[in-house]
């Protein structure tokens, strides 16, 4: 009975550390996506993806976790790993990390930029301990999710006479882009779009658009103009708009 005992005495903390330990879970819980594009010649564009990570056990004891490490997968394209804060948990709590994932790689940019969903998988690697027990862990999650526009403000004129000039101020207060899908007949009609440090970002003369442009966070002037040659006050019928918007990234339910 006392060799019993004394393995019970064993057994037991053993069980629950193990338990604490290899129950360990990361989970999903947030993820946006911003597109910076370069905003100058000696500026890079690049893409992120903040993620909000709850990390938890099915656990019987306070865990700690230590040398923590996040990686982000998104359609199987790598991020660069983060490093992050150890900590300790108790029994139906969690930690909570916001990771902001960022890779300029030119390529992989423009390749996720593009689409409007994606898998991504987020894996930790940690040293796990709770009581007697501990070892190192790698667990991993996958969520999918969705990407759609909102947008912010949109300019439609329906005439622009000749030689008139219709000129509006747009404030991005997020990083995200402008759609120019417009069409003018019967002459051209010339659009501009520059940020406040008066760089053009777009400047075009013609009779049909189709132009999708990525900005960066900022005041744009808007300027469009039917040129003319005699300001006779001829107009054309103008159809679209130009379109300024943000993105918002949703996870799809599991």
């Amino acid at each position: 009975m006392v060799s019993i005992a004394a393995i019970a005495s064993i057994a037991l903390p053993y069980g629950l550390s193990y338990q604490s330990v290899r129950g360990l879970t990361v989970e999903i819980v947030r993820v946006s996506r911003t597109y910076n594009p370069s905003t100058f010649a000696s500026t890079f564009s690049s893409i992120e993806f903040d993620v909000t990570a709850h990390v938890w056990s099915s656990n019987a004891l306070d865990t700690r976790i230590d040398h923590v490490q996040f990686a982000l997968w998104v359609d199987s394209v790598p991020f660069p790993t983060l490093s992050a804060r150890g900590s300790t948990f108790s029994r139906n709590n969690y930690l909570q990390y916001d990771l902001p994932f960022v890779i300029a790689n030119s390529q992989s940019v423009e390749l996720l930029a593009g689409r409007n969903s994606h898998q991504i998988t987020l894996s930790i690697v940690t040293l796990v301990q709770a009581g007697i027990y501990s070892t190192s862990l790698s667990p991993a999650t996958s969520r999918s999710v969705t990407v759609q526009r909102i947008v912010d403000e949109t300019i439609s004129p329906n005439v622009v006479n000749e030689c008139q000039v219709i000129t509006r101020q747009v404030l991005v207060s997020q990083p995200g882009g402008v759609t120019i899908s417009m069409s003018s007949s019967p002459d051209t009609l010339s659009i501009s779009v520059w940020n406040s440090h008066q760089i053009p970002v777009f400047s075009q003369e013609s009779t049909s658009f189709n132009n999708i442009l990525r900005l960066s966070a900022d005041t744009y002037s808007v300027r469009m103009e039917n040129p003319g040659f005699f300001c006779t006050g001829a107009n054309d019928q103008v159809s679209g708009s130009v379109q300024f918007w943000h993105e918002k990234t949703d996870l799809v339910r599991a």
